[in-house]
């Protein structure tokens, strides 16, 4: 794997935070984009028989909840650039420890 020899028998660990950050799969894999149309399959969701089967569910309440943020309040921006987002360190899943955002209520304001 990656050029590390795997014997028979020895375990393997995967680890469901690095999943879909191949950039040679994903283009800018460490970038939230809500409007991208990745082609590849998500991997963090699983495939075939080990499929999540709240993927669906998961996935629609994120559209859902994104789009009404968008439409509810147009101003809301991250209140720090991405570099300065405060990422858990070898948390199960990439998650931030918190998101600080601001909000204009006239977004042609700033």
């Amino acid at each position: 794997m990656n050029g590390t020899l795997i014997r028979a028998g020895e375990t393997v660990v995967a680890h469901t935070d690095i999943a879909d950050r191949d950039p040679g799969v994903h283009p800018r894999p460490g970038v939230f984009d809500i409007a991208r149309h990745d082609p590849a399959p998500a991997l963090v969701f699983g495939l075939g028989a080990h499929a999540c089967p709240g993927e669906a569910l998961a996935r629609a309440q994120f559209e859902v909840t994104l789009g009404r943020l968008a439409t509810g309040f147009p101003g809301l921006r991250t209140a720090v650039a991405d570099a300065g987002l405060d990422w858990k360190p070898a948390a199960p899943l990439h998650a931030l420890r918190t998101l600080p955002l601001t909000w204009t209520a006239d977004p042609g304001e700033g």
